[in-house]
């Protein structure tokens, strides 16, 4: 095996590279990275067995490079001899599972005027997770957690009121981002892409008009009256009349509703399509490894994709015999703002059509 690739577990003080089949699953819009693995019950000529233990700490890595910091979640033993079954997850596993509490010298859950960002490490904190904030939104904001959702629920609910991704790191960071800021490989089919590829088209969550109802505190002028916001998104992607409205989970003016409605109109065309590549090798030609979050050039004329795609997760996938990976691709307009697309003195009046998805959910190439 190329030893660029070889994957070593770090764990209690051990190096454990006796990996008999598994996979390693990282996600753009999952809170966590995670793994799962055969490993051989102890060293060779040694009848001391593995060391691996549920809770401890640990580091995956593929050649030299770091894929997950985080921790073991289970081991399962074979009674006969065989290999163990260990599964685990990265560092923000904890923000999925866990509930909101108050972070250090505060005995509340709500914020006044702060950004996403600053929120978003206020409720990481206290599980000790760092929070790489890559958008930098300075608008400052009020927020309320619900002492009810996880804390990984809160940030991914602040966040998508502000037109941003949450995802992790290799590190065990949580990272608020935007993709597609990095070019990626293109994917060919035929070429570097493996028999297997498959396309899913699909419209049954895209609408034509997309109504945010928002509401703010009166100004100086009419300081007793709250202030109403409706915008309307429009996305002729269909002549049918298809009506989604959405009530803020905030307090949110008319130009803080324009853009999530816009935002939501443009994700969710982007979800109309989304394929699954299978490719042979874990690293790209110039011997990177794969990453979420690059914009790739696909070329798939069977599956009607022809033109620029996220690369949205990935599955490193080992066996005796294979490595292979397989590439989830998402349209990028499922990740992109686009914030001027409604008419901002008349809400009312049908924008320029947001259709970051035609000529690829249509099969057209």
């Amino acid at each position: 095996m190329d030893e660029r690739n070889i994957l070593t577990l770090i764990t209690g003080g051990y190096e454990h590279r006796g990996m008999a089949a598994g996979r390693v699953d990282i996600d753009l819009e999952s809170a966590y990275r995670s793994f799962s693995f055969d490993l051989t019950p102890s060293w060779p000529g040694e009848p001391n067995p593995v060391r691996v233990y549920p809770g401890d700490s640990c580091d995956l890595l593929i050649g030299e490079d770091l894929v997950i910091r985080g921790w073991v979640d289970s081991v399962s033993v074979n009674a006969g001899g065989g290999p163990l079954t260990i599964t685990g997850r990265s560092k923000t596993a904890d923000l999925a599972d866990c509930s909101c509490i108050p972070a250090d010298g505060r005995n509340s859950l709500s914020w006044k005027s702060q950004t996403v960002g600053e929120i978003a490490t206020d409720l990481a904190s206290p599980y000790g997770i760092d929070v790489i904030d890559k958008v930098g939104d300075t608008e400052r904001i009020d927020f309320r957690a619900k002492v009810d959702e996880t804390a990984y629920s809160a940030i991914e609910r602040l966040a998508r009121e502000s037109q941003a991704l949450v995802t992790d790191d290799a590190a065990g960071r949580l990272v608020l981002m935007r993709p597609g800021t990095t070019r990626g490989p293109a994917f060919i089919l035929p070429g570097n892409i493996q028999s297997g590829a498959t396309a899913t088209h699909d419209a049954s969550k895209r609408f034509t008009e997309y109504v945010v109802r928002g509401q703010t505190k009166g100004t100086d002028a009419n300081y007793y009256t709250a202030q109403a916001s409706r915008v309307v998104a429009f996305d002729d992607w269909s002549a049918r009349k298809r009506v989604h409205t959405i009530v803020a989970e905030r307090k949110m003016g008319y130009d803080q509703c324009n853009k999530r409605a816009i935002w939501e109109a443009v994700t969710r065309a982007g979800r109309a399509i989304t394929c699954s590549l299978p490719v042979s090798s874990w690293r790209d030609e110039s011997g990177v490894l794969y990453a979420v979050g690059t914009l790739c050039y696909v070329e798939a004329v069977p599956l009607g994709i022809k033109g620029d795609m996220v690369l949205s997760s990935i599955g490193f996938a080992i066996d005796r015999q294979t490595m292979t990976a397989t590439l989830g691709m998402t349209l990028p307009g499922m990740y992109v703002p686009e914030p001027d697309r409604t008419t901002p003195s008349r809400p009312r009046v049908k924008p320029s059509t947001t259709t970051p998805a035609d000529g690829y959910w249509r099969g057209e190439v």
